[in-house]
């Protein structure tokens, strides 16, 4: 019987651009689909976290900062992507060093077709007996570490496949329920952290800040620059008459957290919101305005129109985009369809 492969969806991690054209010809030819070509580990992780392929390829010798090895395992421990290296020849060193982020195989340059197709055919074979075995892949946990059982296991297998990360804190901040993507965001070095269970933020006033939004129980969101480029959106909801055993009243979860990198971009949005949720071209420049500002009073002056008309025009945007409150509009903005695409 012919295996015939499922086409993947692969990311290529290398600095020779004509080489990794080449090989996403051939992956093209073969079905597949190929999210993007990155020239640089500090890229290749960047862009693994937003698009989550189902393979990547990295040049072994990639040039930079971070090499393809430290590329590749840093990938394979975060976020447990497959990966076959590329190289134009391989020493017993690399090849070493190499193993720590279990790759699927590996490709000598110059490349050909025939050899891309046998391997991602052995590739294939691999994978499904890896997700057949005993080994499965990270579960969302609570705070403590502690793993959940029965129906919450479901759940939480489900929860755990999300692009952001999502977490309850109790009105000590302390974190009780985390997905696998809050886990590598809080690890990842950023303003925010966890600490002995505990979310923790580097700036002493946003700190005091989020305490405030727990204490009043009210929606609320945070834009924390994470670098030159990007910030990183807290949106906070407060969880009504909650009682799930985990505690006394200090102890119980009261409210729940969205946590997701958002890039600053030049790219024009409006044509964008325009098509994906059909607003008119004003709302569609509110809404633009809004990803970035956040306060009705400062997308007003940037629009150089009333508040009372940006209000209006919000209410249009809440209804097209089913949302119900200026909290959730940010959030479906930067992680729903238009945001993805923008990624």
């Amino acid at each position: 019987m012919v295996c015939v492969m499922e086409p993947g969806a692969f990311l290529i991690i290398d600095h020779d651009l004509a080489a990794a054209r080449t090989l996403q010809g051939f992956l093209r030819r073969l079905g597949h689909h190929v999210l993007g070509l990155a020239a640089s580990g500090a890229e290749g992780i960047h862009r693994t976290s937003i698009v989550r392929p189902d393979l990547l390829f990295v040049n072994l010798r990639l040039q930079g900062k971070i090499d393809g090895i430290d590329t590749a395992c840093h990938i394979h421990k975060r976020y447990g992507v497959p990966v076959i290296y590329i190289a134009d020849r391989f020493n017993d060193g690399m090849l070493q060093r190499a193993r720590a982020a279990r790759p699927l195989g590996y490709l000598n340059r110059p490349l050909r077709v025939a050899d891309v197709r046998g391997l991602l055919a052995v590739a294939l074979d691999r994978s499904l007996s890896a997700a057949s075995g005993l080994s499965a892949e990270p579960s969302a946990s609570f705070g403590d570490g502690r793993q959940p059982n029965g129906d919450l296991q479901v759940l939480f297998q489900a929860v755990n496949r999300l692009c952001f990360g999502i977490f309850t804190l109790d009105r000590r901040m302390n974190i009780r329920l985390i997905n696998q993507e809050g886990e590598s965001i809080l690890k990842d070095n950023g303003p925010l952290r966890k600490e002995r269970g505990r979310l923790v933020c580097s700036c002493k006033r946003t700190n005091e800040r989020l305490r405030e939004m727990l204490d009043s129980r009210f929606e609320g969101k945070l834009a924390l620059r994470y670098d030159d480029r990007s910030f990183l959106q807290l949106c906070l909801y407060p969880l009504r008459n909650v009682d799930y055993g985990l505690g006394d009243d200090d102890h119980r979860p009261t409210s729940i957290c969205y946590l997701f990198y958002k890039n600053r971009s030049r790219v024009d949005l409006k044509p964008l919101f325009q098509q994906i949720y059909r607003l008119s071209q004003a709302e569609a420049r509110v809404a633009a305005f809004f990803m970035d500002h956040h306060n009705i009073k400062k997308v007003a002056a940037h629009m150089f129109v009333s508040q009372e008309t940006v209000r209006t025009h919000l209410k249009n945007i809440f209804y097209k985009t089913q949302t119900r409150s200026q909290v959730e509009l940010a959030y479906r903005l930067t992680t729903g369809p238009a945001g993805t695409l923008l990624q």
